[in-house]
């Protein structure tokens, strides 16, 4: 097969791009037994317990492709689609699962009765059955619990291909940032936010969708100004630069023309610079890890 570059790699036999690839469930595997003697009697065998570690998987069938080789133009787009709605139906089984075995961890541990610490249990266990950080867990967990339980609708189009896991998780996080209202108003905005997240990538929607929640529920500026305030912000200010074209970074709610706006304030902050440069020498910035104090009225 010819290519624009003229590389060919991939199709020969035997290649990744000229065979047929499946995937199979796979099967639970069985715990080796110790061989036993020919003369020595066998005990009857217990019956294999349906939830232990020789259960059957709850998983089965399988997914075969095409050998790519065989696909035309059109056919390969089509496939990379059907691709993109079944990982978004697989992203959606993960979420119902996290979700899950948080409550069989709550489950087991009746007597803790601090719900941050199952949380912390349930994230330890799915990072390590994923291999991912646990801070990237407990990311995980939080948002399938938004979806299984605050919002059903955004789960059921992640499920059906019409949203990506990140499409789903920015619909989320839009949704949680206006105050908690009546169910009927907080579904019609979620409505309104698949509607628009099924048609564009996330940037866009993002942008889109913090215009409609200020238009729509404008307290909702209010709310998140608190939130950052209780939880705190990093806010890095650009002291001097050097660089050609470069403008300083304020805090959002500092104007540029405040003679407080790039000065550093009281509290918890140190000056960085690039390594071997001196203060005055090079770039500089100051890392402040509480939010910035609003001036004082004149």
């Amino acid at each position: 097969m010819n290519t624009a570059s003229g590389n060919a790699g991939g199709y020969g036999p035997g290649g990744p791009l000229g065979g047929e690839a499946t995937w199979t469930a796979p099967t639970a595997p069985t715990a080796p037994t110790a061989p036993t003697a020919p003369t020595a009697p066998t005990a009857p065998t217990a019956p294999t317990n349906p939830t232990g570690p020789g259960a059957p998987l709850p998983l089965s069938g399988q997914v075969s492709v095409a050998a790519m080789v065989t696909l035309n133009a059109q056919q390969t787009v089509n496939l990379l689609k059907t691709l993109a709605v079944l990982r978004s139906w697989v992203d959606a089984q993960e979420a119902k699962a996290a979700t899950h075995l948080h409550d069989l961890i709550a489950e087991e541990h009746p007597w803790v009765e601090d719900l941050d610490r199952i949380h912390a249990l349930a994230s330890a266990e799915i990072s390590a059955a994923l291999r991912i950080p646990e801070r990237t867990a407990e990311f995980l967990l939080e948002t399938s619990e938004l979806l299984t339980r605050e919002y059903p609708a955004t789960l059921r189009a992640l499920e059906d291909g019409k949203l990506s896991q990140r499409h789903a998780t920015a619909v989320v996080q839009e949704a949680t940032s206006i105050p908690n209202t009546v169910p009927a108003v907080r579904a019609a905005f979620e409505a309104h936010l698949i509607g628009l997240a099924c048609q564009t990538t996330v940037a866009k929607f993002t942008r889109q969708a913090q215009r409609l929640r200020e238009a729509l529920h404008p307290e909702s500026i209010t709310l998140r100004r608190q939130k950052a305030s209780r939880t705190g912000a990093c806010i890095w200010t650009r002291r001097r630069t050097g660089w050609p074209g470069s403008k300083p970074s304020y805090p959002p709610n500092r104007p540029p023309g405040s003679s407080t706006a790039s000065t550093p304030q009281p509290g918890p902050c140190r000056a960085r610079t690039r390594p071997g440069l001196s203060p005055n020498s090079g770039p500089m910035f100051w890392w402040m890890s509480s939010p910035v104090p609003d001036p004082p009225d004149t």
